[in-house]
């Protein structure tokens, strides 16, 4: 054995700014003179900034922005049906399933058919949610609410303003801007009660103000929880912070904003929020309620909720859809009429259960699990808001809680399952568990990125095995719903069906 001192990694950004130093001494005097005065185009910098976070902007919504994001769609169809094809080559022979040449103008072979994309209900000022940063401009101005122009290992830490954006409703854009202005009337030292707040500088840690996150729902309701390092803070300076946003949103300046619920989360000087304990209540509730399919979300601060609600009821009568399309390969009950078979609804990481009791009419039974504690807690209560009693929801790692409620299920059901997992898509473990689900004949798999999901698909469909022991499942239609306008993201519905066991 041989022990070494490990050298650290360099900090990506000092990094960066060190190669662009380097950079800047090939140029010759004159060019570095003029490189160093060189003024701010501020409106070119946002502009490139929008190029960065809203690609499409620029394009039409109907048709250029659909087309653009169907190819993408496509394009990793043909990915999945070419990597597919390498692992388990015998899939060609199985009759259900039915390559598709379609493609742009390249005319690539999928893996299964692509509807027409459904575009967004509305195109701007769409999103329920926001997480926006606090920091200073290119130019150096700031403190000012927005969005950072690049990643930290990027080499800037600067950051545009929120105000030439236009996929927050107008009342977020109210209540940020009301926001904005206190934070510049605290730099200012417009408080008595307060000392000089400033942007957090992630670089020397020095600075109060981090990060600002806001919900909103048609309802009306808007919260936000502002993100902010008190270092070096008093008791009394935190009361008097707390007493001075109340009166700015409840009576002041702000009182106009309509913001109902505000609360701070306090984080360690690295930027790490500590715990629940240190989110401090200003005025209103922890959550907001949204409608959505004719019913009500009580939607908590950290619950996953699609961000763009019209669009995600489209989404949720799609997968309605799929729910109800008979099966051809559905196990036939002969022991019972197969009439008396339970309709059974598994919804694998379910969130606050939007989709589960939206889709829950059409079933006898609905089952939800997540494992965010806080986003169960919310779909218990949304059951209870709507008075639906036929859905139970668990909090719990899904690999974990999937062997106990695959276990309690009657031999004999119709079973639906739908995975709507974060983006890097779902554990292995959780696809070995629904392969080797007997029971479970088709599977929805809800994507917002298509391409990150493609291994999860491959595992579905890979040739028996002894880590994958359940007959495979392969896509036999996809769907798409726009709910991301002027982004290249889409949600992608992959019906996922189990071959023959004898093709």
């Amino acid at each position: 054995m041989e022990a070494k001192i490990a050298r650290p990694h360099a900090d990506p950004l000092i990094k960066r700014r060190a190669e662009c130093e380097v950079q800047s001494e090939l140029l010759s005097k004159e060019q570095r003179i003029d490189w160093l005065n060189e003024p701010v185009d501020l409106e070119k910098a946002h502009e490139t900034l929008r190029d960065s976070i809203l690609p499409l902007w620029r394009l039409n919504y109907d048709p250029d922005q659909l087309i653009e994001k169907r190819n993408l769609v496509l394009k990793c169809l043909a990915e999945i049906r070419r990597r597919l094809l390498l692992i388990n080559p015998e899939i060609v022979n199985v009759d259900s399933v039915k390559f598709v040449e379609e493609y742009d103008s390249n005319s690539q072979t999928t893996i299964c058919k692509l509807a027409p994309i459904i575009p967004s209900p509305i195109q701007t000022e769409y999103r329920n949610k926001s997480e926006l940063t606090i920091g200073y401009d290119v130019d150096g101005s700031g403190p000012v609410i927005g969005f950072r122009y690049s990643k930290y290992k990027g080499g800037s830490v600067a950051v545009g303003s929120f105000k030439s954006w236009n996929f927050m409703p107008r009342n977020s854009t109210k209540v940020i801007n009301a926001l904005q202005n206190f934070i510049t009337a605290c730099f200012k030292g417009e408080f008595e009660q307060l000392p000089m707040l400033d942007a957090f500088d992630p670089i020397t840690y020095n600075g109060n103000w981090r990060h600002v996150l806001i919900r909103e729902s048609r309802s009306g309701d808007t919260l936000v929880v502002l993100y902010i390092n008190t270092y070096g803070f008093t008791e009394e300076n935190m009361n008097n912070l707390l007493d001075e946003l109340r009166t700015w949103f409840q009576t002041g300046p702000g009182s106009d904003s309509g913001l109902t619920s505000l609360y701070l989360s306090i984080c360690s000087r690295s930027g790490i929020k500590q715990s629940d304990e240190d989110l401090r209540q200003v005025f209103g509730k922890p959550y907001i309620i949204e409608q959505c399919c004719g019913l009500n979300f009580h939607i908590s601060i950290s619950a996953f909720f699609q961000v763009n609600t019209l669009a995600a009821e489209l989404l949720f009568e799609r997968i309605s859809c799929l729910c109800n399309l008979p099966s051809e390969n559905q196990i036939t009950c002969t022991n019972k009429n197969p009439n008396e078979k339970k309709r059974i609804l598994l919804d694998v990481c379910c969130g606050t259960g939007t989709i589960a009791l939206c889709l829950s009419k059409h079933f006898d039974r609905v089952i939800g699990i997540d494992m965010c504690n806080s986003a169960i807690e919310d779909a218990k209560s949304n059951a209870k808001l709507n008075d639906i009693q036929n859905v139970e929801f668990f909090a719990g790692k899904a690999e974990s809680m999937l062997r106990n409620t695959i276990d309690s299920l009657p031999e004999y059901c119709d079973l639906s399952v739908v995975v709507d997992p974060p983006r890097a898509g779902l554990h292995h473990s959780v696809i070995q568990l629904l392969r080797n689900c007997k029971q479970i004949q088709r599977i929805i798999y809800i994507s917002c990125n298509i391409e990150y999901a493609i291994e999860n698909f491959l595992n579905f469909a890979r040739p028996c095995s002894k880590k994958f022991t359940g007959i495979p499942f392969v896509p036999t239609m996809a769907e798409a719903v726009d709910l991301f306008p002027q982004t290249r993201h889409t949600e992608v519905i992959l019906l996922l069906e189990r071959i023959p066991s004898n093709p």
